[in-house]
């Protein structure tokens, strides 16, 4: 009987964009949720996640934002897994390596997705175009929120934010997105090898996977709170932590936490799918390529 080789670079960069895009259809839902969570402001922090779901439901909104997310993830996937291989190479036998790994696989990445990612947020706001739907007042959510229409989608999102702000409105919140991903991904890479030896042997990737990502969106949310407001134009601060200082300030330290949730939901089992996907597609390349 054949066997299979060791993956390769090749093989960990492809299944790495694999893996990206196939977590991202399947979490999208719980992204727009988290968005909007995120977006809210004063007393649109009680609405029920449920609620939003059901309205982002009834609003056609499941995968708003999706194609600009799709975009980003081939390349990004790719990336992300090729820096965490390399880092773990050049640092082999160090420890803590999965921790430099994550942190340098966040910060490259971040450069990557910042213009995708504004042009994401944007698409998942209830109210960025206000002739077809404005939010409440105080933020609140509402159906006539969430109705807006996305015609044109993804190309009409950044034919308004080009003509608002022009080429650097792409940049807006790359200092928040450097941020929120490299604390994700340090805690989500490092954590891992720490799971591997303390959980039992036979325990599936997705499982790993899970409580990394989880583990890893608690510690972010505060900044990804400040870098969805940045990026849709709403943070009265120009950079991650005067913004978390306006919001603590205005909304209480209970803001900061806000679409807590849908993101332990969304990264959570996101983080777990996105392990599970990449084993399975480096598994199958290198059967394949034996």
């Amino acid at each position: 009987m054949q066997k299979s080789r060791a993956p390769d670079s090749v093989d960990k960069a492809l299944a790495g964009s694999f893996s990206m895009v196939f977590e991202n259809i399947l979490s999208s839902p719980l992204d727009v949720a988290k968005t909007r969570y995120q977006l809210a402001t004063n007393k649109a922090g009680s609405v029920r996640l449920t609620s939003i779901l059901l309205d982002i439901w009834k609003t056609n909104a499941l995968w708003r934002g999706l194609a600009p997310a799709l975009t980003m993830q081939v390349p990004r996937g790719a990336l992300k897994f090729t820096v965490v291989d390399q880092v773990l190479r050049q640092a082999s036998g160090i420890p803590g390596s999965g921790f430099l790994a994550g942190l340098a696989a966040g910060a490259v990445e971040s450069v990557m997705i910042t213009p995708f990612e504004c042009i994401k947020v944007r698409l998942q706001s209830p109210d960025f175009n206000p002739q077809i739907g404005t939010s409440t007042a105080g933020g609140a959510t509402s159906s006539t929120a969430l109705s807006r229409v996305s015609s044109g989608g993804a190309r009409r999102a950044l034919k308004e934010l080009l003509a608002q702000e022009g080429a650097w409105g792409l940049c807006r919140g790359m200092e928040a997105t450097l941020w929120r991903n490299s604390l994700w991904n340090t805690v989500y890479f490092g954590l891992q090898p720490l799971l591997k030896k303390a959980l039992p042997s036979e325990t599936p990737s997705f499982v790993l996977g899970t409580v990394a990502g989880a583990a890893g969106s608690f510690f972010s949310t505060p900044v990804d709170v400040a870098k969805s407001r940045l990026q849709d134009a709403r943070g009265r601060a120009p950079w991650a932590v005067p913004a978390i200082a306006v919001i603590w300030k205005s909304e209480g330290i209970l803001a900061l936490y806000r679409g807590l949730t849908p993101k332990l939901l969304r990264l959570g089992f996101g983080g777990g799918v996105l392990l599970c996907a990449y084993d399975t597609a480096l598994s199958t390349l290198a059967m394949a390529r034996a």
